[in-house]
């Protein structure tokens, strides 16, 4: 695939970046392009940040109950009979 650069100043430009970067000219011309669009796309969507009671919300939504009710605090917390972890 070609590129062909018609300003002599662009030419220039390009051949000096390469130059100073060791890099051939397809490689300035590739790495400064990406690098400006790296600089112009925004880095993450612009979304609104959910409020504290939207996200309880969603919680809320989930309907979630407890899985082992049957256990004492202790059993949770994964504490023995003498209190200390298995």
């Amino acid at each position: 695939m070609a590129l062909h650069i018609n300003d002599e100043a662009v030419e220039r430009t390009v051949r000096e970046l390469a130059g100073v970067t060791g890099e051939s000219m397809t490689e300035a011309i590739g790495t400064a392009a990406a690098e400006r669009l790296a600089r112009l796309r925004p880095s993450r969507p612009n979304r609104p940040r959910p409020s504290a009671e939207e996200i309880m919300e969603l919680v809320r939504s989930y309907k979630l109950t407890p899985v082992n009710t049957d256990l004492t605090e202790d059993e949770i917390l994964g504490h023995g009979p003498d209190g200390i972890p298995d």
